[in-house]
């Protein structure tokens, strides 16, 4: 299982697109998903996330809220290639990953052959064969108001 989160709404302005910041909205999103995660009851051991200050934001919003310490992943920037992000993720099974469209939306396709929409702070649960081609089943999906 691995469960994939989409960072929170965030600020426009910021001197790079690496530090911008969640917005009072993004954080709401975040705090949504959350309570999800928390209801769902997953089994989430820790938290990975992008070195980008919204995914950084969102992670550790979330693990506050579940009691789990967060590890960072220079591999899960947005402009990552797919294959990067999937070899440096096939070390935190069971984790929920914090990070960015469009390599989000590319990784979801790729383990499912499922196309889903992924707005802000959205979240997937996959399940099945570890990261493989074709092998995993998108189990749930949330996406906050």
């Amino acid at each position: 299982m691995i469960v994939l989160m989409r960072h929170g709404e965030a600020e426009h302005q910021a001197p790079s697109d690496a530090l911008r910041p969640l917005s009072v909205r993004g954080r709401a999103e975040v705090q949504q998903s959350l309570d999800w995660l928390r209801q769902s009851a997953w089994p989430i051991q820790g938290i990975v996330a992008s070195p980008y200050l919204r995914a950084q934001q969102t992670a550790h919003i979330c693990a506050a809220g579940l009691g789990l310490s967060v590890t960072t992943e220079q591999a899960l920037t947005p402009d990552s290639l797919p294959e990067r992000a999937e070899s440096a993720l096939r070390e935190f099974e069971g984790y929920l990953v914090c990070f960015h469209q469009p390599i989000l939306g590319r990784l979801v396709y790729r383990w499912s052959l499922q196309q889903p929409s992924v707005p802000t702070g959205a979240v997937f649960v996959l399940t099945g064969d570890w990261l493989a081609a074709d092998w995993m089943t998108m189990e749930q999906t949330f996406c906050p108001q």
